[in-house]
């Protein structure tokens, strides 16, 4: 499984980069889209390059993580990472949610 999440705007990325550092789960791969990485230096990072942010970009972020590593892949907006009950990330899905949306079933 890997885990994702987007956070752009510098002011937005300095507020919760910090928080994501402290909540987030060390054993499972994080990727965060933003255009600032320098603040997510604990995890890996891709630029989001647009010109204006569009919260579409959480649903097709999440679904190109699918495709690219084949797996499940848990999107968690940036300020909730506080709020989520950790043990869903120690879940086993049935079906992989890369199969459902690579209609690989």
């Amino acid at each position: 499984m890997k885990l994702c999440s987007i956070s752009v705007g510098k002011s937005f990325c300095e507020k919760y980069s910090q928080k994501v550092k402290q909540y987030a789960p060390t054993d499972i791969d994080l990727i965060i889209l933003t255009d600032h990485p320098e603040y997510f230096d604990f995890c890996e990072t891709e630029l989001y390059t647009d010109d204006i942010f569009s919260y579409f970009s959480k649903n097709t972020f999440a679904v190109e993580l699918c495709k690219k590593y084949k797996t499940d892949v848990l999107y968690v907006d940036i300020d909730s990472f506080h709020i989520v009950d950790t043990s869903i990330y120690k879940n086993k899905f049935q079906k992989s949610t890369a199969q459902v949306v690579l209609g690989s079933a």
